[in-house]
Formats: C-alpha cells, sequence, structure tokens
C-alpha cells in the first residue's frame, strides 16, 4: 500500500492601477507525500458539536482497509455553513464557510471536534486527515 499526493495553498493578487503598473502579491506553499495515510470524512451536520475520531475515521483506503490514525500531522475543513474543526488540546482551530477550504498542520494524537457557528438548521461537510 503506498500514497502519492500534496498539499498546496496559493494565494496571488495582481494589483494594477487601470493603465501599465501592476504589482503581484503572492504567497504559496506546496509540499508532497508518498508515505503516511489520508482519510476524508463527510456527512450532513445538525447544531451540535460532534466527534471525528482519528481511531475509526469509517474511510477505507484503496485496498479495503479501514484507516485509523496514531498521529494526525494535517487537517482540511470544507463546509456549506460556518464550522470549525478543533484538536482535542484546542491548539489547533480551523473554520470554514460557503465551502471554502481550510487547511492547517498539527501534531495531533487524539480525536477533533467539528462544532457548527450557527443555531439551527444543517450543513455539508468534508473533513480530510493526513498522518501516519
Amino acid at each position: 500500500m503506498s500514497i502519492s499526493g500534496r498539499t498546496n495553498v496559493d494565494i496571488v493578487f495582481h494589483d494594477m492601477d487601470g493603465t501599465s503598473s501592476i504589482k503581484i502579491v503572492e504567497l504559496e506553499s506546496s509540499d508532497t507525500q508518498t508515505t503516511g495515510k489520508v482519510a476524508v470524512v463527510s456527512g450532513t451536520h445538525g447544531s451540535s458539536s460532534h466527534t471525528i475520531q482519528t481511531n475509526n475515521t469509517g474511510y477505507y483506503d484503496a485496498s479495503g482497509s479501514q484507516v485509523s490514525f496514531s498521529s494526525v500531522t494535517r487537517i482540511g475543513l470544507r463546509a456549506s455553513r460556518p464550522m470549525t474543526l478543533a484538536d482535542n488540546q484546542s491548539h489547533i482551530t480551523i473554520r470554514s464557510d460557503a465551502g471554502r477550504v481550510s487547511f492547517s498542520e498539527c501534531s495531533e494524537s487524539g480525536n477533533f471536534t467539528l462544532t457548527p457557528v450557527y443555531t439551527s438548521g444543517t450543513a455539508s461537510y468534508t473533513v480530510f486527515l493526513y498522518g501516519t
């Protein structure tokens, strides 16, 4: 079993004066991974907190084995409404809204808490986990 993947963050803006002058504002980072594990946890969520378990993700890899982590080093979140994803020690918290992806590096051996930042209704979410 092997993986091949990358994580990219790419921010580019062109600041123009309307005629001939341009400034480019840019910030980017890219990493490739050839070892480790990945999992994606998706669903619909109500208005209470939910635990994403790293030892029982419910995600199955290409070989059909359920993915569990001893350590998570990267997390991502995309949600249709405002939600946060935090590690169990509250060292890392990311927030997503309106389908935008939030991403962070972390060092976590425990679970994550998905918390809606709304008081009623539902939202869809996708959580990305990478680690060992």
